[in-house]
């Protein structure tokens, strides 16, 4: 007996999506609750596009021109020694408030009453405040620097550690408006499209999907601590162009089904359900195409793109599970509604 093929083994499953909807409903709508209570308590976890962040670099090689051994003798293109280096800044900003977003191989030129050094290595250290008050910004750096110098053991040295640069915030929310609103007069032009070309309740459907897709995504990036930067505007984008593919799919899918003469014994809900199995191999090919090349980014891009190559994971799960699970029973559900109005007014 030759293997069955997985296609006919997804047709062939027992599972009643339409019948066991509350129970997918479950999770998502703790997900939302819960991404509620920290919106309102701890809110995104925002970068440095929205918070600012400062800089300075920290000298740790000793050059010729030193002949005290005070000042540090790193090799930062030894990892050894550079892993030692950001121990040292990270245990001196153990009792700070900065979160360090990056330590980055370096120069710097150094004149002093006590040295003189020409392009000596150092480690730019690049941290973020938890407030946006330019008062406390200072008094934060000033601390960040004096605890450097007492880690590394600079008191007499001091010039051995910059001063701290700070830069403001690049960006505000005016992208997020920007998206909502984009995000809007799509959903609108969609609606309408479909409201002419077939019937109200798939625009009504659409709309659903895409506000319940868009809460789950927030509700996730809140929960995982995914750093929210300017260009995680993608991420809804993201989401909406999803949700969109997968609302098409699905729908001329469950039309062509309506109309077949192979599904002709079926009721509405066991015909959304058929639908639902009989595109979910090549729904989960395309998935997994897009998951490998969100895996790829996450594994050798750069922070900021890989937060966004996160966030773009946490689309694929959400707008995966509820147009496999959510989607039809929202489409049966109106459909019946369409349907029982229609036999009413006749």
């Amino acid at each position: 007996m030759k293997k069955m093929k997985l296609e006919q083994k997804i047709l062939n499953s027992k599972i009643a999506i339409s019948k066991n909807f509350l129970y997918f409903m479950i999770a998502p709508l703790v997900i939302i609750l819960v991404g509620i209570i920290l919106l309102s308590t701890v809110g995104l976890n925002l970068g440095t596009d929205f918070t600012g962040y400062s800089t300075l670099k920290v000298y740790v090689n000793n050059e010729p021109e030193i002949t005290d051994t005070a000042v540090g003798n790193y090799d930062l293109n030894d990892t050894d020694d550079y892993n030692t280096v950001c121990d040292k800044i990270f245990n001196a900003l153990s009792d700070t408030e900065v979160k360090v977003t990056s330590y980055v191989v370096s120069s710097m030129n150094i004149i002093s009453d006590d040295f003189v050094v020409a392009n000596g290595q150092a480690i730019e250290l690049k941290y973020q405040h938890n407030t946006t008050n330019l008062e406390e910004i200072e008094i934060v750096d000033l601390t960040v620097r004096e605890s450097i110098i007492q880690e590394f053991a600079y008191d007499n040295f001091e010039d051995a550690v910059s001063s701290a640069d700070y830069v403001a915030p690049q960006a505000n929310f005016g992208w997020a408006i920007a998206i909502v609103a984009s995000i809007v007069f799509a959903l609108i032009v969609a609606a309408v499209y479909l409201t002419f070309r077939y019937n109200p309740s798939a625009s009504l459907v659409m709309l659903m999907q895409v506000a319940l897709d868009i809460f789950l995504t927030i509700a996730l990036l809140a929960i995982c601590r995914i750093t929210i930067n300017y260009s995680m505007g993608i991420i809804l984008l993201a989401t909406f162009v999803f949700t969109l593919f997968n609302l098409i799919y699905f729908y001329m899918s469950a039309k062509e089904n309506i109309t077949s003469e192979k599904h002709g014994q079926l009721n509405i809900a066991q015909l959304s359900d058929i639908t639902a199995k009989e595109i979910l191999f090549k729904k989960v090919l395309i998935y997994l195409l897009v998951l490998v090349g969100v895996i790829l980014f996450i594994a050798v891009a750069v922070a900021g793109v890989r937060s966004v190559a996160l966030g773009l994971l946490v689309s694929l799960v959400v707008t995966f599970y509820t147009s496999t699970f959510v989607l039809p029973t929202l489409w049966t559900t109106l459909y019946k509604a369409k349907a029982k109005k229609t036999h009413k007014t006749k």
